[in-house]
């Protein structure tokens, strides 16, 4: 069996990479082409760009700039789908015996780039780790349930047009996806209950198989002080790439930070925060605070080693689909505290290994911080969250699952 994996760029911590390492330790023979990457694998190919694709990808990206510039947008994560290049000329491709979409966007694959991968006949599988294939553009939809109906008065447009750019790209995904044979999966139960109801995959083939981690490396902590005994408190917090992420939801943690000290001023003083994943160093908003930044980590082992030294991790994001770093904690043995949204609390159980607090409710976040630092007796939270992501999402599991999906298609 060979199955070739198609995204447009991978790092160390992809979901894409992690699952051709796994299917990889199954034996499964898996190539991963793609248009960037800051990851080596033996199995890793890198699409080159021609002279026309390269021209054919300025002209369409200067025209979608001046599309999407016609709307009061926020700056929030929106593709129009195009431009593209035709992978389906490529060897590995041609010769595989089950073609793997995973993200294909940032000029990589257009509708017309799948069509031609449809046309080839070879089955398609395509895992959904956000929102966009579904959707006329958006990536986290906040809510928004118009993908079920065609889109159009795109809210993250603020468009009141019922026939704007979003419900264009829905009909040009109608048009050229052929969904009723693409097979799609989804790493969270949320996801594949929205795929279900969407306009564009309602009639596919829909499977629900989680994300592998390698549990071996994101390991337990070696020592653990209970929080009584801790002269120091480390709460970590994770944003990509600037801390104003509006979906990664740094105000809520802010406001949760300052309720905080309002309420128990003696816990405060005793707080870190670390930050990771931002290009900022500094962070006026959590003045009273001693705050680190952590940057962007580079490493699974580098990543794991902040997992093990946090006590807590704050997570409140408003829009995830199954979120790597939730999993890689708490395979760490570091409990987390998150809104109740989309997939995460499929990982976070409330009170068992973690908090679920009330959606957008910061209060609800400083109550969990309070509740953790007075009820991980052992760090029994910490110990119950490694056993569920070892149940769960251990990679030769996730591999396996695959394997077996895989089968039915040949």
């Amino acid at each position: 069996m060979n199955v070739v994996h198609l995204t447009n760029s991978i790092s160390h911590s992809s979901a894409p990479l992690r699952l051709v390492r796994a299917l990889d330790t199954a034996q499964i023979n898996s190539t991963l082409v793609v248009f960037n990457s800051n990851a080596e694998y033996k199995n890793i190919i890198k699409y080159k760009r021609n002279l026309f694709d390269k021209i054919n990808a300025h002209f369409v990206s200067n025209n979608n700039v001046k599309i999407l510039s016609q709307y009061n947008r926020e700056d929030l994560p929106f593709s129009t789908g195009t431009p593209g290049v035709d992978v389906s000329k490529l060897k590995e491709v041609k010769n595989a015996d089950i073609i793997h979409l995973h993200w294909t966007n940032a000029e990589f694959l257009s509708f017309k780039s799948i069509d031609k991968i449809m046309k080839l006949g070879k089955p398609v599988v395509w895992t959904f780790h956000d929102s966009w294939a579904m959707t006329g553009g958006c990536h986290v939809r906040y809510g928004c349930e118009r993908f079920m109906t065609g889109c159009g008065k795109c809210p993250e447009l603020n468009s009141k047009d019922e026939n704007d750019i979003s419900a264009k790209i829905i009909k040009e995904k109608l048009k050229y996806y052929h969904a009723e044979n693409i097979i799609t999966v989804s790493p969270s139960k949320w996801m594949y209950g929205n795929i279900c109801k969407s306009l564009l995959f309602s009639k596919s083939g829909n499977y629900q198989i989680g994300n592998p981690l390698d549990t071996d490396l994101f390991f337990g902590k070696d020592i653990f002080t209970d929080f009584d005994k801790k002269e120091k408190i480390n709460i970590l917090f994770g944003s990509s790439g600037t801390i104003s992420s509006k979906y990664k939801g740094y105000r809520y943690f802010v406001e949760a930070m300052k309720i905080l000290k309002e309420k128990n001023p003696a816990l405060s003083d005793r707080i870190v925060i670390n930050i990771f994943g931002t290009v900022e160093t500094e962070f006026p908003d959590l003045e009273g605070y001693k705050t680190r930044s952590l940057g962007y980590i580079k490493s699974d082992e580098k990543m794991a080693e902040a997992y093990r030294n946090a006590d807590i991790y704050v997570f409140p994001s408003l829009d995830d689909n199954l979120p790597g770093t939730v999993m890689e904690c708490l395979s760490c043995e570091t409990p987390v505290v998150c809104f109740d949204t989309c997939g995460v609390p499929e990982m976070v159980k409330h009170k068992e290994n973690g908090y679920v607090a009330r959606f957008k409710d910061s209060e609800d976040i400083e109550a969990g911080i309070e509740w953790i630092c007075s009820n991980n007796i052992e760090n029994k939270l910490g110990k119950e969250g490694r056993n569920y992501i070892i149940s769960a999402y251990k990679s030769n599991k996730i591999a396996k699952e695959y394997h077996e999906l895989y089968k039915t298609l040949k």
